[in-house]
């Protein structure tokens, strides 16, 4: 069963604003937020629409939310997955819920706690798909590498191969940063490597990038994502550097809890 690990959808009461910080957080994640106000048409024409997603049901027992509805709505679209999520974990909540969610499904965060939602997210998108029971971006096999800028080629020139067919098994990491020949990446532009050491570019950043690539890819700073899978990871150099196609990679702050999650779910560390 396909899963799309880089969307949400959010069942809620509560006004829009108490959500923006939220919304904007998780965007600049990587992740998309769709919130969706906790009446039964409206949620049921969005499940149709928007399959195969994480589902979090905002639990707001001030404004009465029935959450356990929107559960049992959700459950009739099978390919869903939900979690509950609440500011306060009273009683009256873990009644309702326990009977249908494990421990680790709940998020208990008030609404401006983004890095703790975020944690929570990452952890039930990882184990999800680390315990192989939902399958990863199956969709997609790879990406068409550009040879070179786009204004570099002739459109009436039909000798050329201005983009070429890259399978994400071949690659070894995506970057914004200096090319190969010291040169700067032109703006809105990336490139990447292969592990025979060809170097194509894609007009995008790695935000939009990173929505569609595997799950072994993991964004390590703000210039680059990397391929954790063999053979091109191959090891921890200490805390902070990977070594990936016999180059070490350093994790910026921003992402070491990612980065190492993702190794969690990827390779067993007795230790």
């Amino acid at each position: 069963m396909f899963f799309d690990s880089k969307e949400i959808i959010l069942v809620t009461s509560s006004k829009a604003e108490n959500l923006v910080d939220l919304k904007n957080f998780l965007e600049g994640k990587g992740l998309i937020l769709h919130v969706v106000e906790n009446e039964t048409a409206r949620i049921e024409k969005f499940l149709k629409e928007k399959k195969n997603l994480l589902v979090l049901i905002h639990w707001d027992a001030k404004n009465n939310f029935d959450g356990l509805k929107w559960r049992r709505l959700i459950e009739r679209f099978f390919s869903y997955r939900y979690v509950f999520w609440t500011e306060d974990f009273t009683p009256e909540f873990f009644h309702y819920v326990s009977a249908c969610c494990r421990y680790e499904d709940f998020i208990v965060a008030g609404f401006h706690e983004t890095e703790k939602i975020y944690a929570y997210i990452l952890l039930i998108i990882n184990r999800l798909l680390g315990s192989g029971s939902i399958a990863e971006n199956e969709r997609l096999k790879g990406v068409l590498g550009l040879n070179g800028y786009l204004r570099n080629f002739s459109e009436n020139n039909l000798r050329q191969i201005i983009k070429v067919p890259v399978l994400f098994d071949e690659i070894a990491f995506f970057t914004t940063d200096i090319l190969p020949n010291g040169r700067r990446i032109k703006p809105n532009y990336l490139w990447f490597k292969t592990i025979d050491h060809r170097v194509f570019y894609i007009k995008a950043s790695l935000k939009k990038l990173g929505r569609y690539l595997p799950y072994y890819f993991q964004r390590i700073s703000d210039h680059y994502i990397v391929n954790l899978d063999k053979p091109y990871f191959q090891g921890k150099m200490n805390s902070k550097t990977l070594m990936i196609l016999n180059r070490s990679f350093k994790i910026s702050q921003t992402y070491i809890f990612e980065t190492n999650r993702k190794l969690e779910t990827l390779y067993l560390d007795l230790k």
